[in-house]
């Protein structure tokens, strides 16, 4: 499909999977900042500012709800780079959304945990962490050179 689009097409087709992106790193971003505030210590200022459990599950559930909702304009059939890369995004964070950040927020309910899982705890926030860099850094690098084989310039 790549080689018979005219230049308003690539954009287009370019728009659809980047913006997309685009919009689960920013709902991402928010679950992030929420999360850190995790790790306050609530004996100093900004006690107001310690995390809220249902905010935090409001944010995953959004960016859950976005990755479900299909993209009616995404052809499911199609099978260039930049739509595999996406697919392989979306897959990765709905896994770390549904499996792994419920085994962070069900840790972070918990009062009374134990050191062996405070230990899993951090091991899985690092290992979310990287699957989620990692599969995001192949994105960008897949839009990189689509935009560079069509003359899309990214800001």
């Amino acid at each position: 499909m790549q080689g018979s689009m005219n230049p308003e097409q690539s954009i287009k087709f370019f728009e659809l999977f980047f913006l997309s992106v685009q919009q689960i790193v920013a709902f991402d971003n928010d679950f992030q900042m929420e999360l850190e505030r995790h790790f306050y210590d609530e004996d100093v200022d900004n006690a107001d500012d310690y995390y809220n459990i249902v905010e935090l599950k409001k944010l995953q559930n959004r960016l859950l709800d976005f990755l479900v909702k299909p993209n009616e304009e995404i052809n499911p059939k199609d099978d260039s780079d930049l739509s595999k890369s996406y697919k392989n995004l979306i897959i990765a964070y709905k896994k770390a959304y549904s499996n792994s950040y419920n085994k962070i927020i069900s840790t972070m309910e918990n009062a009374d945990v134990s050191e062996q899982e405070i230990e899993d705890f951090n091991v899985l926030l690092r290992e979310i962490s990287n699957e989620l860099d990692k599969t995001l850094a192949q994105f960008y690098d897949v839009a990189e050179v689509f935009a560079a084989e069509n003359d899309i310039e990214l800001t």
